[in-house]
């Protein structure tokens, strides 16, 4: 059996581990510092890999299981043991670890069928508030704009603190004159100059 739910080691200099992280096991050569462990090594924004301790430990009975019954029909020389399993799972890409960030880490906990009633409503309450914390409040006034230029070239924009007028000065567009080609279904292009009257 894997270590029960418990702080894990920590590599962190300040603060402790939230909460959620003692139902995290770290991958098994992080402390160690082999890039491996981590998504995005080496960058500002590295993550280590974690699994949900209940979950890796469901993942590995069913290998281990598994393997067992191959073992029994004969179809594999010998049934690894739970050490190379547990390697294996940490070093496939698709095998369940999840980068850990806080959210991420929720959601699991939220959603995992493994963990207790307790802990899913945990979870649901604080990814609850942290979706709370990013959406805008009912109440809030949206940015200031600056308006569009009025038909009579005066700008104005309004923020809370002033109001500022500039006038544009009248500005005569140029005219351009554009050549339009037409296609002939013979095959043959005309160019025409439009005439533009003043």
């Amino acid at each position: 059996m894997l270590s029960s739910p418990g702080p894990g080691p920590c590599r962190r200099k300040r603060g402790g581990r939230a909460w959620h992280r003692e139902y995290f096991a770290d991958h098994v050569r992080y402390e160690s510092g082999d890039p491996c462990a981590m998504v995005r090594a080496g960058q500002r924004n590295a993550r280590v890999k974690v699994w949900c301790k209940r979950c890796l430990e469901a993942r590995v009975e069913d290998v281990v299981r598994v393997e067992t019954q191959q073992y029994e029909r004969g179809e594999l020389a010998a049934v690894r043991e739970r050490d190379l399993v547990v390697a294996e799972l940490w070093n496939a890409t698709d095998a369940g670890w999840i980068p850990c960030d806080t959210s991420r880490c929720l959601v699991h906990l939220r959603d995992c069928e493994l963990q207790p009633p307790s802990v899913r409503e945990r979870a649901r309450s604080q990814k609850e508030e942290q979706n709370q914390a990013r959406r805008v409040p009912d109440n809030a006034s949206p940015p200031d704009v600056p308006s569009l230029p009025e038909a009579n070239g005066v700008v104005t924009e309004r923020t809370a603190s002033m109001s500022v007028s500039l006038a544009l000065p009248p500005v005569a567009l140029p005219v351009v004159v554009h050549p339009v080609v037409l296609v002939y279904p013979t095959g043959y292009f005309s160019a025409l100059q439009m005439q533009t009257t003043p």
